[in-house]
């Protein structure tokens, strides 16, 4: 169970990566842990992440009302750049946004 943390919620253009630890259903909001940051998604996510637990993943919210959340996972040998921290924490996550 994930304990009582600041829930976060991505906007447009952010993205969380980090490695999938747990999902939690609550009532309407999937509860999502990556890494060290605890992000509330939408609920018909959670049979897409849950063969995924203990994998480094990726999801990004777009502007897309008709899909809004993209997800994919990360190679362990992926070029910098492309959603590793480059600290080498598997137990780290960051967030990343775009900026206009």
């Amino acid at each position: 169970m994930i304990p009582s943390v600041e829930v976060r919620h991505l906007r447009p253009w952010e993205e969380a990566v980090g490695v999938l630890t747990e999902l939690v259903d609550e009532e309407d909001v999937l509860l999502v842990k990556i890494g060290r940051i605890t992000l509330a998604l939408p609920i018909d996510m959670a049979d897409t992440l849950r063969p995924h637990i203990g994998q480094k993943i990726a999801i990004l919210r777009t502007d897309d009302r008709a899909r809004p959340y993209r997800f994919r996972i990360v190679a362990k040998n992926s070029p910098a750049g492309a959603g590793d921290t480059g600290r080498g924490d598997e137990n780290c996550a960051q967030t990343t946004g775009a900026t206009e």
